[in-house]
């Protein structure tokens, strides 16, 4: 790393300090995409390309779109001119960057596209046949150019027994990204097949890096085919990556689509989801198409929303109450019910505004009322559940999320308090994700600084059990992908809110999977017994350093 060998001591302190500042970035960074670093300096010819682009930049690119692109222009570029001298002795054609990714990156697509890695000599050659004919410049046989690619660059390697295939898988997830980008004027069909892949691990660098590329953006008309597809609600997390990941995400792109009208009820509290994030900045009063506001879009869709869920999104999208205009038969079975003097249900009608949600203004947290009265708690599976009981619970408010890294990092700003464990890890600290590594201490300061207190263990359940006495949040029914995250189905923690079909009876979120819950009560096997017909119960005996968990987590699968 010295820029002159010249075995002084300030070469030698300048080599030691590069050196260290590498090796921090690519195995101390405590990031999830970190690990893609890691297995690219595995390869020791891939760890001298690193080596050769920290040298000659001073850092390591942070879009992971940017870090291969490099990568590959190193290898395409400056060690082919490196060869220069050595193939024109031998009288060899030297292939030029832009020529080695036109042919190139056909043949990455097509290897995805056939979930492989590598191909036999036979296939590449084929593969590559039609796009080097498109570049008549290059007077080279597939067989020549193959070979040259390989002698001269490294970025397509012989494998042994005849096959060939990319250095690094991730340089065939970027070419292949690439190729979607140069494909999209000429075969707009090549979207349907990333939105029938969504979901699927093999192709999820595709998509994010075809995101996280520019000129075009490809933001908006990704997003149009994942939507028909009905596949941002199939994988909640790689939507919110899609978002992350976007060299240039839109929130007029997401207007527009709304404005055009989504059928599926899922697939437009997902959008609404992708909105609400702060990266998208202030797109209510924002025109999208006249005189039209984000605003207007929104409360255009709600006088017309029949989902309580995209409902109450739409309500703290706004931050106001959503009223949807009754129907017909509607307006009719009410004025039935008038004469003769009885109340609708509120459940039967549609036209009732969303009611019973509030936002707490010191932390921005949504809080969901829950009626007083009597619920039946505990259950016979397990002796900590036991006994079946009942208590009266006074009217509370109670949280519809989960606490987020945003609304925490706000709590740590005010106070200065100490960060939490996994707070730099980017598995678990996205802004919209929960906050994770926090003790009940941590919560209670947090609580004191908002105004806000922990639920009791009776209040967390009734909230999550309604008076139905159900097995989980949204009923009976056993646990699924669709419902929440848990069991390791997505291997980390999901932006809260994700799992609008999870919703518990007063339409909280994320109480089953994703993270644990604190309560206030010190927790005890025994907390249950002798409690029938309690008024607002809380449990003080037992060892105080153990408080009362609810909820579950991402990694947990039900008991």
């Amino acid at each position: 790393f010295g820029r002159e060998p010249d075995g002084s001591p300030a070469t030698h302190d300048d080599a030691t300090r590069r050196a260290a500042a590498l090796s921090a970035r690519i195995f101390d960074a405590p990031e999830a995409r970190a690990t893609s670093l890691q297995e690219l300096a595995t390869n020791p010819l891939m760890l001298q390309i690193l080596c050769l682009l920290f040298w000659d930049q001073g850092h390591l690119p942070e879009k992971r779109a940017e870090l291969y692109e490099a990568c590959v222009r190193t290898l395409l570029q400056l060690w082919r001119d490196a060869k220069r001298q050595r193939a024109a002795q031998r009288d060899l054609p030297m292939i030029g960057h832009q020529d080695a990714l036109a042919v190139l990156q056909p043949l990455a697509w097509h290897l995805h596209q056939h979930n492989a890695r590598e191909l036999p000599e036979a296939k590449v050659i084929e593969a590559i046949a039609q796009p080097l004919q498109m570049r008549s410049e290059l007077d080279l046989t597939p067989t020549a150019f193959l070979q040259q690619v390989r002698d001269q660059t490294g970025v397509l390697v012989s494998l042994g027994r005849g096959d060939y295939g990319f250095l690094h898988l991730s340089f065939q997830e970027y070419l292949a990204a690439c190729h979607v980008q140069n494909s999209v004027a000429d075969e707009p069909e090549i979207f349907d097949a990333l939105a029938a892949n969504f979901g699927d691990d093999w192709w999820r660098e595709v998509i994010l890096l075809s995101l996280g590329l520019t000129n075009p953006s490809l933001f908006g008309r990704l997003m149009a085919h994942l939507v028909r597809s009905k596949a941002l609600s199939r994988d909640v997390l790689l939507a919110s990556d899609c978002l992350r990941d976007a060299a240039e995400p839109s929130a007029n792109a997401l207007l527009q689509l709304l404005r055009s009208g989504i059928d599926d009820a899922g697939e437009r509290y997902q959008v609404l989801r992708l909105l609400k994030s702060s990266r998208l900045g202030a797109w209510r009063d924002a025109t999208v198409v006249g005189k039209e506001t984000g605003r207007d879009v929104l409360r255009a869709i709600g006088r017309k929303e029949k989902s309580a869920e995209v409902r109450s999104l739409l309500s703290e999208l706004l931050g106001e109450e959503i009223t949807v205009s009754p129907s017909l038969g509607t307006k009719m079975r009410r004025a039935f019910a008038r004469f003769l003097g009885v109340r609708p249900p509120g459940p039967d009608f549609a036209g009732s505004t969303v009611i019973g949600e509030r936002v707490h203004e010191k932390d921005g947290s949504v809080l969901v009322y829950v009626p007083g009265g009597s619920y039946t708690l505990g259950g016979e599976a397990y002796s900590d559940e036991k006994p079946i009981h009942m208590v009266t619970l006074s009217p509370y408010w109670i949280g519809k999320y989960p606490v987020t890294n945003a609304q925490y990092g706000t709590f740590l700003e005010a106070t200065k308090r100490g960060k939490p464990s996994r707070w730099n890890d980017k598995q678990f600290n996205g802004p919209d994700q929960p906050v994770v590594g926090v003790s009940w201490h941590d919560a209670q300061a947090y609580c004191a600084w908002a105004g806000l207190i922990l639920p009791s263990e009776a209040q967390w359940e009734a909230s999550a059990r309604g008076t139905d006495q159900r097995t989980y949040p949204w009923g009976d029914g056993e646990p699924t992908k669709k419902l929440a995250n848990y069991g390791k189905n997505v291997g980390r923690t999901t932006p809260v809110g994700s799992y609008p079909d999870g919703a518990g009876p007063f339409g909280m979120l994320d109480q089953a999977g994703n993270v644990w819950e604190w309560c206030v009560d010190v927790w005890s096997d025994d907390a249950y017994k002798g409690r029938e017909g309690q008024e607002d119960p809380v449990n003080t005996v037992g060892d105080k350093t153990v408080r009362a968990l609810r909820g579950g987590s991402w990694i947990l699968v039900p008991r």
